[in-house]
């Protein structure tokens, strides 16, 4: 039975894919992680503006401030989705790259390592994004090692009560 060289063409296509297909996975992880720590995020905002008309003055204004801090980490979170799903979308564009290459037979690496970069470019701006909230623990060591790494952060509890500024 004669073989189709075609197959080797496939086979080795498919070898080249694989890489980029298990960072696709780790990626699709990273969104999942993020899209629930967003609807956390929303769920907490909810609760905050159902419970409005029952506050005093005084929790009217913490409330205020947290509905704000949520805000901005509902905005911080949003940006980690957006680049997260661009590294996704260029790392697809490099799958497609490595399989027209081998079928074509035209040198391709060029655009398939450049596509590559700029989806790795776009996860290394989506981790620290999404790691923007921290901790108080976190936000103390990092005032005393580096105060000006976390000038304005601020770690407000859910009670409203401001645990930590850093000014």
């Amino acid at each position: 039975m004669p073989t189709d060289p075609s197959n080797g063409i496939i086979a080795h296509a498919i070898q080249l894919a694989v890489a980029p297909v298990f960072l696709l996975t780790g990626i699709a992880g990273l969104l999942a992680v993020m899209a629930n720590r967003l609807a956390r995020i929303i769920d907490r905002a909810r609760s905050v503006d159902q419970a409005w008309s029952g506050r005093g003055a005084h929790a009217r204004v913490a409330a205020r401030a947290e509905l704000g801090n949520l805000e901005r980490r509902r905005r911080v979170c949003s940006w980690s989705i957006n680049y997260c799903a661009i590294a996704a979308l260029l790392i697809c564009l490099v799958i497609g790259t490595l399989f027209v290459e081998e079928f074509f037979t035209v040198n391709l690496k060029w655009l398939a390592s450049a596509l590559f970069e700029a989806a790795v470019l776009a996860l290394i701006g989506a981790l620290p994004a999404f790691c923007a909230r921290l901790p108080p623990g976190v936000l103390r060591l990092l005032a005393l090692l580096a105060p000006d790494t976390c000038k304005g952060s601020t770690y407000v509890r859910a009670d409203g009560r401001h645990v930590l500024e850093v000014g």
